[in-house]
């Protein structure tokens, strides 16, 4: 599971507003993993979609409530909201998004001419 929140946490330049946000995020994100080590890797699309839509598209705050809708509509049991609160998965979550980011990252390479 790989997560801005973790990434863009130890960045200095961000405004408190932003600040703000990225610590609310942590709980959406551990609710995923969460979400993700009961029931299998089949329910983080579904769950990510509901998050999303609801966070980004509808403008719902990243609180108990709408991660507890979230769950409802993807099929999930509200039970999960409570790893919202947890820390069991941060360090797995900081893991993951630091093996992403390096695997994603490309190097430049000059050709050699022929």
């Amino acid at each position: 599971m790989k997560s801005l929140a973790y990434f863009n946490s130890e960045k200095e330049d961000l405004t408190e507003e932003y600040r703000q946000m990225v610590a609310s995020s942590w709980g959406p994100v551990r609710v995923c993993i969460t979400a993700q080590e009961a029931h299998g890797d089949d329910v983080l699309l579904p769950l990510y979609t509901e998050l999303g839509n609801r966070f980004h598209l509808e403008g719902k705050p990243r609180e108990r409530a709408t991660i507890e809708e979230a769950l409802a509509a993807a099929g999930l049991p509200n039970g999960l909201a409570d790893a919202a609160d947890g820390e069991a998965f941060d360090k797995a979550i900081k893991v993951s998004t630091i093996w992403a980011w390096t695997r994603s990252v490309t190097r430049w390479e000059p050709r050699s001419s022929v």
